[in-house]
């Protein structure tokens, strides 16, 4: 989904009250000569007084709390694409999923080696409960017992190595399957149906369900001392506002505009206005 621009009135162009200059004069008067008594003209003044609002203008957008792009875990060619973007899912909801064939085959292999490693683990076992009982008549040299209890060891840890080889393979199968980890809405899906994806490549982007905030782009004469707090308006035509308070702003400027990212939570107001890309007016007092 596409993100709409919202205006911003963020509080700093003073704004200045001035009074103009009233005369008034006699009609009909006849012309006198330059200083031949001619008559005092009544005038009234007012000085120019800063009324205290001073206030900025900025552009922005309605974004929620958490925008989290999704990317699958492995590597692999999509074999199933099951949402839009623009659609609404539930936590856990699966979305896409790559081809299992081969992440298949190799958990069946993980398992075929995990039998392997228990039967040599037991074979190993047995051979030392035997070889025991001729030690203990000194029937078997320490060397050979020392040896046979080696094997046994080794066989315990290949039976360990075996099963993390098996749960790691059966994570990976897992991992072909990617789902919503949040409730939200998908703003954007671009993983299509036989494209082959690279380890942690996005290919959707879900904003969650919850706060929203207004992410504005502050000049640099404003980032030192950012205003703390305003309010936004939602509906011009109904001059419907809500309070914000400024969160977060970016430790760097951007490097391309060097305006400074701020992001005061939207609180308040009708959900239907708190929309991803809805469109506002945030006034805030400079000072």
């Amino acid at each position: 989904m596409k993100s709409g621009l919202i205006h911003f009135t963020w509080s700093a162009v003073a704004s200045l009250l001035a009074a103009g200059l009233l005369t008034a004069c006699s009609r009909g008067a006849a012309p006198q000569a330059d200083g031949a008594g001619a008559a005092p003209r009544p005038v009234r003044v007012a000085a120019l007084v800063a009324d205290g609002a001073s206030r900025i203008v900025l552009s922005g957008e309605v974004r929620s709390r958490m925008e989290i792009p999704m990317a699958f875990q492995v590597p692999g060619r999509i074999a199933e694409r099951l949402v839009d973007a623009g659609e609404d899912v539930a936590a856990g909801a699966l979305l896409l999923r790559l081809d299992e064939t081969d992440f298949e085959l190799r958990r069946q292999t993980a398992e075929a080696g995990l039998l392997a490693a228990e039967a040599q683990a037991r074979n190993a076992a047995a051979e030392r409960a035997r070889l025991a009982r001729l030690a203990a008549d000194n029937n078997l040299a320490q060397l050979d017992f020392d040896r046979v209890e080696t094997r046994m060891e080794a066989s315990r840890e290949a039976v360990r190595a075996a099963k993390a080889a098996l749960e790691l393979a059966e994570s990976n199968l897992a991992y072909t399957r990617l789902t919503a980890p949040a409730a939200g809405r998908l703003i954007e899906v671009s993983g299509q149906v036989g494209q082959v994806v690279q380890f942690g490549q996005p290919v959707a982007f879900l904003a969650a369900a919850g706060p929203r905030e207004i992410e504005v782009a502050l000049p640099q004469s404003l980032a030192a001392a950012p205003p703390r707090a305003g309010w936004v308006l939602l509906d011009p035509t109904l001059g419907r506002t809500a309070p914000l308070e400024l969160r977060e702003i970016a430790g760097a400027a951007d490097p391309l505009s060097r305006t400074w990212r701020a992001l005061p939570p939207a609180r308040g107001g009708p959900a239907p206005a708190w929309r991803r890309g809805a469109c506002g007016t945030d006034r805030r007092r400079a000072g």
